[in-house]
C-alpha cells in the first residue's frame, strides 16, 4: 500500500511538473548593443531564448545570457504554425535605449509587456520630439535576426 501511494504520488508530480519544463523552440542571436527588459539592463552579446508552456496554457519566455546572466517572463504569444517569419528579436528604440519587445520563433510572435523602463524612455523621447530635441528621429525598431537550434 505504500509503495502504491508513492508511486502514485510521484506520477503525479510528473504529471504536474513536466508540462513546465517541456521546451518548444530555441533560438540564438548575437544582440550587438545593451537592452532593456523586464526592468533590468542585459548587456551586448549571444543570447539563447527557449519557450517553455505553464499549465495554465501561456508562454514561459527564459532570456540566457552565455556568461551565467537569466532573466524569466511571462508573455502571451500568438501561435501560428504557417508563419514564414524568420526567427529575430525586435527592439524598440528611444535615442540610444534599446528594449526587448517581441520575438518570432517558428510558428509563434512572442511579445512581451512593455517595462516602467521603457515608458519613461518613450515619454521622454515624445517630450524631447515636441520640443525639436536630441531625440529627434531617433525612435523606432531595431530586428536582430535569429537562428533555430
Amino acid at each position: 500500500m505504500k509503495t502504491q501511494i508513492i508511486t502514485l504520488t510521484a506520477l503525479i508530480v510528473l504529471s504536474i511538473a513536466a508540462p513546465i519544463y517541456a521546451q518548444t523552440n530555441v533560438i540564438r542571436a548575437e544582440v550587438p548593443f545593451d537592452f532593456g527588459v523586464r526592468g533590468e539592463t542585459l548587456q551586448a552579446g549571444e543570447y539563447t531564448i527557449s519557450q517553455g508552456i505553464d499549465n495554465s496554457g501561456q508562454r514561459m519566455v527564459w532570456i540566457l545570457e552565455m556568461e551565467d546572466k537569466s532573466v524569466v517572463l511571462l508573455a502571451r504569444s500568438r501561435h501560428n504554425p504557417d508563419a514564414e517569419d524568420k526567427p529575430s528579436l525586435v527592439f524598440n528604440r528611444y535615442g540610444e535605449r534599446y528594449f526587448l519587445s517581441s520575438f518570432v520563433a517558428p510558428g509563434s510572435k512572442i511579445e512581451l509587456p512593455t517595462s516602467k523602463a521603457e515608458k519613461q524612455a518613450r515619454k521622454l523621447e515624445g517630450s524631447n520630439l515636441a520640443k525639436g530635441g536630441p531625440g529627434k528621429n531617433r525612435k523606432g525598431f531595431v530586428v536582430v535576426e535569429a537562428t533555430v537550434d
